[in-house]
């Protein structure tokens, strides 16, 4: 292999989930701490035989993804840091391309992608070594990207975790990132950490602040209208226009087959704690 050579890898989600998503990183053209950070998330290495397969997955499937990570050009960081009009609205933003949506997350990283096209960019910010709120950050960026490419597959995300028989819905400011995924034909639900059960064995709760419960009672169920409210102030999907139809259609459907609970906030500060 020649100096000027660089071997491309391809990470996927996991044999367990089976889905056509993948990244795609040339080893000498990202530094090490994205690839640690690819790792982390819980995208897992393609071996070589299996990452010449890709080419044909895309084009057999219309609903499969590549995103292809790079480091941002140095234009593409200065974009990044520079203040724009919608930082006043939070870190992130989308802007709307002709035929494509440039979505930036600031001193983060700018993604580039379209439904009609299943090879996605992401250029990004290389320092990873300033602390955890880059990795929040990245935490964030990928859950977008699994968020939009899932749609296609009848799965929206939660920003929350799997706590054991419980499913935990969070703030996004709460969870550092980590989320959680519901397949609404497979009736399964997952992380990224290689935990998957059935959600007819799990519940769905909120924890709230000023809470009262009934004596012996540690949560207490809530109406349609407020479980499907609940839904729509954790999910992942993010886009100008709000959430899409097909994301809407998803959150009915949890919420007809499924009930949702509130309880009161813990006291041990644990949605604080979440693990990177």
């Amino acid at each position: 292999m020649g100096e000027k050579e660089s071997l491309t890898n391809y990470f996927y989600l996991g044999e367990e989930l089976n889905y056509p998503i993948y990244l795609k990183v040339q080893d000498q053209a990202v530094p090490k701490e994205i690839v640690d950070m690819i790792l982390s998330f819980g995208f897992k290495a393609l071996d070589e035989e299996r990452s010449k397969e890709i080419e044909s997955v895309l084009r057999e499937r219309e609903d499969s993804r590549v995103l292809d990570i790079s480091c941002a050009s140095p234009d593409v960081r200065l974009q990044l840091s520079r203040i724009q009009e919608s930082d006043l609205y939070g870190f992130e933003s989308i802007i709307p391309q002709n035929g494509y949506n440039v979505y930036r997350y600031k001193d983060g990283g700018v993604l580039v992608f379209s439904n009609s096209a299943n090879m996605w960019k992401l250029g990004c910010w290389t320092g990873f070594k300033e602390g955890d709120d880059l990795k929040k950050a990245y935490n964030i960026i990928l859950n977008r990207f699994v968020s939009w490419a899932f749609v296609e597959h009848g799965v929206i995300g939660f920003w929350g975790r799997i706590l054991g028989k419980e499913i935990e819905l969070l703030k996004q400011k709460e969870s550092n990132g980590e989320a959680f995924y519901i397949d609404t034909e497979k009736n399964v639900a997952f992380n990224f950490k290689g935990e998957l059960l059935s959600i007819q064995n799990v519940d769905i709760v909120r924890e709230e602040r000023g809470v009262v419960m009934a004596p012996n009672k540690k949560k207490r169920a809530v109406s349609k209208e407020r479980f499907i409210s609940l839904l729509f102030g954790s999910c992942t999907f993010f886009d100008l226009k709000g959430l899409s139809v097909r994301v809407r259609e998803m959150i009915a459907k949890i919420a007809k087959t499924q009930c949702g609970y509130i309880k009161p906030k813990s006291k041990d500060g644990s949605a604080r704690d979440l693990s990177l």
